[in-house]
């Protein structure tokens, strides 16, 4: 048993290969941002999409900006940037 503890110290001390964990470590750190970056995609997109909804609304069906977003259910404490994002365009 101690035959096999010895080795496997020594294994773990001598054959610590720091450019392969070095690899290891920065593939690990761009999946993650690669997923981060997805996920920070898709919530501008859907923001977009509410975005030309909102305006196509109010264009098509002469709604102002509230019963566009009453139409659409806008949540209460999305409505204040939603009515920015709309003032930014103008």
């Amino acid at each position: 048993l101690s035959k096999y503890r010895k080795e496997a110290v020594n294994v773990s001390i001598f054959e610590y290969d720091e450019e392969q964990t070095i690899r290891m470590i920065k593939q690990d750190e761009y999946r993650l941002g690669k997923e981060d970056g997805i996920l920070l995609g898709r919530e501008e997109g859907r923001e977009q999409g509410i975005l030309q909804s909102l305006c196509k609304l109010m264009s098509t069906l002469k709604l102002n900006a509230s019963q566009a977003m009453d139409a659409l259910d806008i949540p209460e404490e999305e409505r204040a940037f939603y009515t920015a994002q709309m003032q930014k365009k103008s």
